[in-house]
């Protein structure tokens, strides 16, 4: 089985001057396929069966093979491409929640400055108070 698709590697460079290795398996993949024996290939049979309508023919099933390749390769990017909105839908659910956890945040931390600016006014206003009591007792006293 190697040695048959060296064999078919050969033929290629041969015939095709292609070096991509996905190409070479997809061809002998083919060739197994058109070959549905799938006897032993030695280079001398091949070079004779090889005419050119068998050369046309698998050429047209390399081109049917790669359109499928391409047309399975464009459905797994739009699959990932649903995931990836799918994440970034996640991500931007995820920051809408926290912004309006940080605006409760906020809001409570508002409402505990109000109170202690009160009480800082209240105390403030209580010592001014007592200071003056204070200071009348000390007249008066």
């Amino acid at each position: 089985m190697l040695l048959e698709k060296e064999i078919i590697k050969q033929v290629i460079f041969d015939n095709k001057q292609k070096e991509d290795k996905i190409l070479e398996n997809i061809l002998y993949e083919i060739l197994l396929e058109y070959n549905q024996k799938q006897v032993s290939i030695n280079r001398e049979t091949l070079d004779k069966q090889a005419t050119k309508e068998d050369l046309k023919m698998m050429i047209e099933m390399m081109d049917k093979r790669f359109e499928d390749m391409y047309r399975y390769s464009d459905k797994q990017f739009e699959v990932v491409n649903k995931q990836f909105e799918a994440v970034n839908k996640r991500f931007e659910d995820m920051f809408r929640y926290m912004d309006k956890r940080f605006e409760a945040v906020d809001k409570r931390f508002d409402a505990i400055d109000k109170r202690f600016s009160f009480l800082q006014w209240f105390i403030g206003i209580a010592f001014t108070v007592i200071s003056v009591l204070m200071a009348m007792l000390r007249i008066f006293g």
